[in-house]
C-alpha cells in the first residue's frame, strides 16, 4: 500500500469511530430525556434520568473491549424504550 493510502485509511478509521461515539451519545442523551420527560411521579424522574446518564459513561468507560461497551450499551438503552412507545 501506498503512504497516501494508509493515511486515508487512518482518517476512514478514527472519522468512524468518531461519528459511532457521536451517535452513541446521541442515543444515551435521547434516553436521558426520554426518562426525564416520561409518566413515571415526578419524584423519580430526575433520579431514574441521572441514573441511566452515569449507567451508559459508565458503560462508555469502563467496558471492554469495544464490542462489548457497545453491546452493554444497547441493552441498557433498550430498557427506557418500552416506556416511551407507551406514551408516544
Amino acid at each position: 500500500m501506498e503512504k497516501s493510502q494508509t493515511t486515508l485509511m487512518k482518517m476512514l478509521k478514527i472519522g468512524g469511530l468518531i461519528l459511532g461515539w457521536l451517535i452513541l451519545v446521541c442515543m444515551a442523551l435521547w434516553a436521558s430525556m426520554a426518562i426525564f420527560y416520561s409518566n413515571l411521579p415526578a419524584g423519580i424522574r430526575p433520579i431514574a434520568a441521572v441514573l441511566f446518564a452515569i449507567g451508559s459513561l459508565t458503560a462508555f468507560v469502563l467496558v471492554r473491549p469495544r464490542r462489548r461497551e457497545v453491546l452493554s450499551f444497547f441493552v441498557i438503552f433498550a430498557v427506557p424504550l418500552p416506556r416511551s412507545r407507551a406514551t408516544a
